[in-house]
């Protein structure tokens, strides 16, 4: 069976910096109405109950309060890959029954999906 063709879109996902893509994602929440906080990494300024917790909390904090939504975004490059603490502390992020995910270029759609709705 023949390979399909990659798409137009996918190949420029790919060339997409996480820097690029952090600063489209905060111009569309912005566009949309929402808030946000993001700290860069800074050991000095980094604290949680273990190190790990800490190391493993999303990028973002988004919020809308007339649409009374609250998200935590990790945001990465389309081959960016996630930390083991990454994983571990959006898992029970989740389990906990906050809305938590990793969004990529490639999930455009959803983003503008989410912000807008």
């Amino acid at each position: 069976m023949p390979r399909r063709p990659t798409s137009a879109r996918t190949l420029l996902d790919g060339l997409v910096s996480e820097d690029q893509f952090e600063r489209w994602v905060v111009a569309v929440a912005k566009a949309y109405g929402w808030h946000g906080y993001h700290t860069r990494k800074s050991y000095g300024a980094v604290m949680g109950v273990t190190r790990e917790d800490a190391y493993g909390w999303p990028d973002w904090a988004f919020w809308h309060p007339r649409k009374q939504r609250f998200l935590l975004r990790e945001l990465k490059a389309e081959r960016g890959v996630l930390t083991r603490h990454q994983r571990r502390v959006l898992e029970e992020l989740v389990t906990c029954g906050v809305d938590a995910r990793v969004w990529r270029p490639g999930d455009e759609p959803l983003i503008l999906e989410t912000f807008s709705a």
